[in-house]
């Protein structure tokens, strides 16, 4: 008895990658790179988050400052939060220019150094003020008359202020991170291994 053989189907071809990170294949007619979800979608969402988070966070200033006289440890938190998070998003439409234009950035080498320290101050500030927020929370609910001490005002404006300090100081070595050329742009806000090391020490600290 003869073996049949069977005929197997041609090869499919396999998209290459090109050195830019675009996909290319024979049967596709576009290409579809992480530049173009950048610039198509990034701006978008930033322009929507400034707006939203500047109308939001600058309310929750003026409402905290016009109470400020009877704040308690919780507003003052709240108040050192609020700023935190409105001097990020005044930093939004920088980014969304920068990715609008193809990650090309065209405000200087200061400012770029600025967006990217002010990023993860904001970052880490937002995160220690949640933080001993709700530890502050947590004991005024547990043992309210024994740790009036801990969540009294002052007490609260000198914990800010060395949360401000610490995190300000440790946040400094992303200063030495300004814009690069890469040809006829100008990156920033982009991660690289230097800047990735820095980082992971920072989280260690």
């Amino acid at each position: 008895m003869e073996r049949k053989l069977m005929s197997l189907p041609p090869p499919t071809s396999i998209p290459e990658m090109e050195p830019n990170g675009t996909f290319t294949s024979n049967n596709s007619n576009g290409n579809c790179t992480i530049e173009n979800f950048k610039k198509d979608f990034y701006p978008t969402i930033y322009l929507i988050i400034f707006i939203w988070g500047t109308l939001g966070n600058g309310f929750s200033i003026y409402v905290f400052l016009q109470s400020y006289k009877k704040s308690t440890s919780v507003n003052v938190f709240m108040l050192n939060l609020a700023i935190s998070d409105f001097l990020f998003t005044s930093t939004l439409p920088f980014r969304a220019d920068y990715y609008l234009r193809g990650s090309n950035w065209i405000f200087g080498d200061l400012a770029c150094r600025i967006m990217s320290y002010s990023l993860y101050v904001n970052m880490y500030s937002s995160i220690y003020f949640l933080t001993v927020l709700s530890i502050v929370r947590f004991l005024a609910t547990v043992h309210p008359f024994r740790r009036l001490h801990v969540t009294s005002t002052r007490s609260a404006w000198t914990l800010c202020g060395i949360i401000w300090f610490l995190i300000m100081a440790s946040s400094a070595v992303l200063l030495n991170n300004g814009s690069e050329r890469n040809g006829s742009v100008t990156l920033c806000l982009e991660l690289n291994m230097r800047k990735i090391f820095k980082l992971q020490t920072m989280n260690y600290i």
